[in-house]
């Protein structure tokens, strides 16, 4: 009976130890299979939350700001043509030598007529004048002066053609290398730089009564303002749209001698006005130029513009700086209901100048433009380009260093390194004077650079910083990993325990 009962008692013991065993089996396959979803999980989770990033050649796109200081240059070369001994060539060069010199523009004399750029013609005559045709440089002496007299007149006179271009130049290059820009010579009228421009041309009727009704846009346009687009298309690409607004508020007007006079300080809430009614580039990357020709209420006609001084405006328009212009134009002498093209010459004349105002140039005289004005501009546009390539490079070089969690695609890679080799082979053929060429690349790095800044992927950017990750994460995480961590803490004290040394220490205790 005893003996019976002993054995029934070992039985149970062993099953129990059985069953034991068996759930602390399954509690470790359990535990295992958490532990290996864990493992693998965490790779995963990485790799599909970590962001791309392309390697950028960050010492080149830093550089470039050191390679424009050092190869940015112009070279605006002459030949003085009935100069045989060279004498008079050598005095200008000696002048123009003595002058301060900016590293980036200078003016030189030659006696290679391939070498030249322009040309001067000196003759003799009664009064001291000069002139522009072409490329030639007509310069008229008395004469009882002397030859270096004659020198003295002559880089004198090349200086007052060419100090804006230097000036405006020297603007723009100072933006980049210096933080403080003199005021001097930084244009803030000029438009940024871009390749190509929208020109949106607007006829805007006040709020009272009218009899006009519409304007002979295409003909005028054909007229007065595509000879110029047509010029200015070697360097950049202008298209022109044109619209009519109706029933814009007029500004506030005073009465004056039979006619109504509107200040300076009011004529801008046009402006303001207008804003809702002009329609809106989603092309950020063609800014608009807004030419607004403005035809008052009858009531208010004929309708004088008065700067700060009380005089009256000669043009009737006000430039707005990197916006456009805006120009009253009267029709009360009018008798048709449509504002023709014959009646538009003065205000496109206006249009033509300010468009030119905005784009950095103040030589204008008539509807076309000439040689030296043409090349003044080919070299302002290139400086334009590339010291925009390069602040552009720049600052998406900081941005992407700045921010570690930004996404850098392929696609930004390879913008970038095209842009550096346009940069490259726009220095290449400035130092040659294909001013042309050089244009065309820079004009293209120019583009590349932007569009690797602006590219689309950047605003997957996660601008979270660590600690609120970890604030999103931690909730996440801790409540599964406590259970992990105490399980794997028990599981390694048991399997601890049951190897022969520590069972051997047990008995012997």
């Amino acid at each position: 009976m005893g003996s019976h009962t002993h054995k029934k008692v070992s039985q149970n013991k062993k099953e129990k130890k059985n069953c034991s065993d068996d759930d602390s089996k399954i509690r470790k396959y359990i535990l295992f299979t958490y532990y290996l979803i864990f493992l693998l999980g965490i790779p995963i989770w990485w790799k599909t939350t970590t962001y791309y990033r392309a390697s950028m050649p960050f010492y080149e796109m830093e550089n470039a700001r050191y390679k424009l200081e050092s190869h940015l240059r112009f070279t605006p070369t002459f030949r003085i043509e009935n100069d045989p001994d060279g004498k008079l060539t050598d005095l200008s060069d000696k002048l123009i030598n003595e002058e301060p010199q900016f590293p980036f523009y200078e003016l030189q004399f030659t006696e290679s007529k391939e070498a030249a750029d322009y040309s001067i013609c000196i003759s003799k005559s009664s009064e001291s004048s000069s002139y522009w045709k072409g490329r030639n440089l007509y310069l008229e002496y008395k004469e009882d002066i002397s030859e270096k007299e004659i020198a003295i007149m002559l880089v004198n006179r090349l200086y007052e053609v060419f100090s804006p271009e230097i000036m405006d130049i020297s603007g723009k290059y100072s933006q980049l290398t210096s933080k403080n820009v003199p005021s001097k010579v930084y244009n803030k009228r000029s438009i940024q730089f871009s390749p190509q421009y929208r020109i949106l041309l607007s006829l805007i009727l006040g709020e009272g009564s009218h009899d006009l009704y519409g304007w002979e846009i295409e003909n005028a346009v054909a007229k007065y303002l595509h000879p110029l687009i047509q010029q200015l298309s070697q360097i950049m690409n202008l298209t022109v749209e044109s619209q009519v607004q109706y029933f814009v508020d007029d500004p506030p007007v005073t009465s004056k001698e039979g006619e109504y006079r509107t200040a300076f300080s009011d004529f801008p809430k046009v402006v303001n006005n207008l804003e809702k009614y002009l329609t809106i580039n989603s092309n950020v990357r063609e800014p608009t130029l807004h030419f607004v020709l403005y035809v008052p209420s009858q009531e208010i006609q004929p309708l004088k513009l008065e700067d700060q001084n009380g005089e009256e405006v000669a043009t009737n328009s006000m430039l707005l700086p990197q916006w456009g212009s805006i120009i009253i134009t009267n029709t009360n002498n009018s008798s048709s209901n449509l504002l023709q093209d014959f009646d538009m010459r003065s205000q496109f004349r206006t249009i033509s100048k300010d468009l030119l105002l905005l784009l950095g140039v103040d030589d204008f005289s008539s509807f076309s433009l000439n040689p030296v004005v043409m090349e003044r501009m080919l070299r302002q546009r290139i400086a334009e380009s590339l010291v925009a390539t390069t602040d552009t490079l720049l600052n998406l070089s900081k941005l992407i260093k700045s921010i570690e969690n930004m996404a850098v695609p392929k696609e930004i890679q390879l913008y970038v390194k095209e842009a550096l080799k346009s940069l490259d082979l726009a220095y290449d053929t400035l130092s040659e004077r294909k001013l042309s060429k050089t244009l065309s690349y820079s004009t293209n790095s120019f583009e590349k650079a932007q569009k690797a800044l602006f590219h689309s992927s950047m605003v997957t950017t996660v601008y979270f910083p660590d600690e609120s990750k970890y604030g999103i994460y931690a909730p996440l995480f801790a409540p599964i990993m406590i259970p992990l961590l105490l399980s794997f803490i028990r599981m390694v004290s048991n399997a601890l325990r049951s190897m022969p040394v520590f069972q051997r220490k047990n008995k012997s205790a």
